[in-house]
């Protein structure tokens, strides 16, 4: 797309400003902000790009850059910080999963043992061992 900005560019009268470094960190920054402090709600690319007023196609390639992940993976990292509950309570799995916003059971349990190599059921259990 910036190439072929760049082109009309010289072709034409017409002169586009490329947003700059800055705004983009600071838009992500928004971005990554909104995830941290309410990544128990169900959070869509739609929904961030509304709240960002970015293009949802360019929000995912900003973040991407500015964190090295998709805003989407980042969101469940983000999730799956809260694993102390499994260490901490007694609440079901199917609980903790709603409270930290998957929506099943089976979406946290796959994503969690994505990350740590076990299900949250063996995490549970390796935590009371200790």
């Amino acid at each position: 797309l910036n190439l072929i900005l760049i082109e009309i560019q010289r072709n034409t009268n017409i002169h586009y400003d490329f947003p700059s470094k800055e705004k983009n960190n600071r838009d992500c920054k928004f971005v990554k902000e909104y995830l941290d402090s309410h990544y128990t709600e169900n959070i869509t690319l739609d929904i961030l790009s509304k709240e960002s007023k970015m293009n949802k196609y360019y929000l995912v390639h900003a973040f991407k850059n500015y964190k090295g992940v998709s805003p989407i993976n980042y969101l469940i990292n983000r999730r799956l910080e809260s694993k102390n509950l499994l260490e901490t309570t007694n609440h079901s799995i199917a609980a903790i999963a709603s409270m930290i916003g998957f929506s099943s059971q089976s979406y946290f349990s796959q994503s969690f043992k994505k990350n740590t190599f076990m299900t949250p059921n063996e995490y549970r259990r390796a935590s009371r061992q200790i």
